[in-house]
């Protein structure tokens, strides 16, 4: 009887352990597949799906859009087509390749687009400004500003030879015509396009108003504003042929380069796009559906 009870527990014994051993592998494989399952889980948390992948592109695009027209930033625009060119490729999508293409047309328009140098238009008009007082002017004493008048013969006389002869007046007229008569000897009348008083304080404040008007130019510069900008330069153009010598180097210089940064464009014409941004929507649009 002891035998058959050792046996039993024998027979038991094996098969719990047996059992045991099963139970271990099978919580083995079971610690495998949660191990396997988080792993597929991480996954798809560090690489977003194909959706948001278009969802992103579809934004960076719009950003540029927005960009380029209300504030006319082509270098920002740029780096947005490119961001959204990445998104689109990450994006595995079999509808991407056309929306690309479409893409890369529009971002070769923007890269083709001549920006200004605004920092070496800056730089120049600096260099303006510091040789504005080595500019050759006209005579700035009065007395210079007189015989410059009298050379141009622009003054206006009253001939001797063309005056009728005189009446018999009585002694008050003929003292008053006299005095007359001494007052045109004396002073010079001189007809002149622009007010006598601008004429005189810009001949005798140098290049003050000058130095004033390429500060302005400056400011234009820095905001963008090519017709104020056009402007300051044609009135420093215009200042300089009033009160600058005639063929001296310092003032066909000056001439020659408001002429130059005149001709610069501050707002180059931009492309039109828009394409690859509405093939974008429609695909997210329809893929929502």
């Amino acid at each position: 009887a002891s035998q058959a009870v050792q046996s039993a527990l024998s027979e038991f014994d094996a098969q719990l352990v047996q059992q045991q051993s099963a139970t271990t592998a099978e919580l083995t494989r079971l610690r495998n597949q949660v191990a396997e399952f988080g792993a597929r889980v991480r996954a798809v948390d560090a690489t977003p799906s194909r959706q948001w992948k278009l969802l992103e592109a579809e934004y960076l695009l719009a950003m540029a859009s927005r960009k380029l027209r209300f504030e006319r930033d082509v270098i920002a625009a740029i780096a947005l087509y490119e961001l959204a060119d990445t998104a689109l490729a990450e994006s595995a999508s079999d509808e991407a390749y056309p929306l690309r293409q479409a893409l890369a047309g529009e971002l070769a328009s923007l890269r083709a687009v001549e920006l200004p140098d605004t920092e070496s238009l800056f730089l120049r008009l600096d260099i303006l400004l510091a040789q504005a007082d080595s500019i050759a002017l006209e005579g700035t004493s009065i007395d210079g500003m007189r015989t410059a008048f009298q050379s141009e013969e622009l003054f206006t006389s009253v001939p001797e030879t063309g005056r009728a002869p005189k009446a018999e007046t009585s002694l008050p007229r003929q003292l008053m015509d006299e005095s007359f008569d001494f007052l045109r000897s004396v002073f010079v009348w001189r007809r002149l396009d622009e007010p006598a008083q601008a004429l005189v304080a810009a001949r005798l404040g140098g290049a003050r108003e000058l130095k004033l008007i390429l500060e302005q130019a400056k400011l234009a510069l820095l905001a963008g504003d090519e017709i104020l900008f056009d402007r300051q330069l044609d009135s420093a153009r215009l200042w300089i042929e009033r009160n600058g010598k005639q063929d001296m180097a310092s003032v066909d210089a000056a001439l020659t380069e408001l002429d130059q940064l005149k001709g610069i464009a501050l707002q180059p014409r931009l492309p039109l796009i828009g394409g690859a941004l509405r093939g974008v929507a429609e695909l997210n649009a329809s893929t929502r559906l």
